[in-house]
């Protein structure tokens, strides 16, 4: 009986983490334009930057189709946050601002 109860307590316990940890998404535009701009280079550098920062459980990369700012790119998105012309040196100050 004891045994229930306890992985009952931790299932609440489970469930009330993941509600309170916040996934920042960060989407990376990889529409042509972007992508033949770098944005799968700027893909590979964030993948790196954040396994080596340790933000893997803060964030979620997340790939998208054109964002219609091919102008702008390569175009990445932090929440709602919009980065344009983004190059390899604007990645660690993109996450520094996420995560400080």
């Amino acid at each position: 009986m004891t045994g229930k109860k306890n992985s009952c307590i931790q299932f609440v316990i489970l469930i009330t983490i993941k509600k309170k940890t916040k996934m920042t998404i960060v989407k990376i535009c990889l529409g042509s334009s972007c992508f033949a701009r770098g944005n799968n280079q700027i893909l590979t550098l964030l993948k790196q930057e954040i396994e080596a920062k340790k933000l893997n459980a803060m964030l979620e990369i997340v790939g998208c189709r054109c964002s219609n700012l091919c102008a702008d790119g390569p175009n990445v998105f932090v929440d709602e946050k919009k980065y344009t012309h983004v190059t390899a040196q604007d990645i660690p100050s993109i996450l520094e601002s996420i995560h400080g």
